[in-house]
């Protein structure tokens, strides 16, 4: 059979596999970083009484690098994060506020996408 698309197409599948794997590096790469600016844009903002709380955000990145998570622990009582992150009717100091996580990410999408564009790029090459 002859090559109809020419050399560029066996290229292209001979180093598939390569391809896959720069791309996976570069997104799990890009991933943490963009974490990062969402942590520290919702750490300006995430509710506290006395610090202990939004000193424990932590970005991770699943093992398959296509999932990252920002997350705060709880400290003082169970459920702490996820009821000053849900719970709209608390009052905070000016300034600090309830859906911290969501407030972050959607202040940060942006540089979010071209953080990991950057990064994917990177890894290719180009």
């Amino acid at each position: 059979m002859a090559d109809f698309f020419g050399d560029s197409t066996a290229i292209l599948l001979k180093n598939i596999a390569k391809i896959r794997a720069d791309v996976a590096r570069g997104q799990k790469r890009g991933l943490l970083a963009a974490g990062a600016v969402v942590l520290n844009a919702s750490t300006v903002i995430v509710p506290y009484e006395n610090g202990d709380f939004s000193r424990t955000g932590r970005v991770t990145v699943d093992d398959e690098g296509t999932t990252a998570a920002v997350s705060y622990k709880d400290t003082h009582y169970k459920r702490e994060a996820e009821i000053l992150h849900e719970n709209l009717e608390w009052e905070h100091d000016e300034g600090l506020s309830a859906k911290f996580l969501e407030k972050a990410f959607n202040k940060t999408r942006p540089q979010v996408l071209q953080i990991l564009g950057d990064n994917i790029k990177s890894e290719m090459g180009t």
